[in-house]
Order: C-alpha cells, then sequence, then structure tokens
C-alpha cells in the first residue's frame, strides 16, 4: 500500500497505523523539513516528497495518483483527505 500524506496528522496516523513496520509515503511538497524525511527514511519508510504544493487539489489529485501508479504498479493507494475539503 502506497500512502499519499497531506498533513501531519495524517503523517501521524498512518505512523501509528504501521506501527513502526515499513510504509511506501508520498509526501505532500513542504509538509515535512529535510531533517524529518530523513528520519522517516532512516526508519526504513520508501518516502517521496512531491515537487509541488498542489497534491491536494481535486485536479492535481488525480495526476498525482497517475504518478505514484507508475512507481508503484499494483499496489493500493491510501489517500488523505478531510471530508471538508470536498464542501
Amino acid at each position: 500500500m502506497v500512502f499519499l500524506v497531506n498533513s501531519k496528522d495524517g503523517l501521524s496516523d498512518i505512523l501509528r497505523l504501521t506501527k513502526g513496520e515499513h510504509a511506501i509515503m508520498w509526501i505532500a511538497h513542504g509538509l515535512l523539513t529535510d531533517t524529518e524525511i530523513a528520519s522517516l527514511r532512516i526508519e526504513g519508510n520508501d518516502v517521496t516528497v512531491l515537487s509541488n504544493s498542489e497534491s491536494t487539489s481535486c485536479q492535481k489529485l488525480e495526476c498525482t495518483i497517475a504518478t505514484i501508479a507508475e512507481h508503484h504498479p499494483g499496489h493500493s493507494v491510501w489517500v488523505e483527505r478531510v471530508a471538508s475539503d470536498y464542501l
């Protein structure tokens, strides 16, 4: 499973759900510092940082998921979204 992380709360949820197991994460641009990203990698996670900050917009989301699918064919993609984002 691949996790698309758009907030620090979402990252905390993923880390709690995976309980220290290896996770594949695509992180929203600007969400974490270089040090935080390095720490996740040291812990054994596969971390990719998106190159732009628009990964949460509806239009960009489909493109982001398609890019993730190209890099991780056959994997499910867990997308962190808040219900109010759709209102």
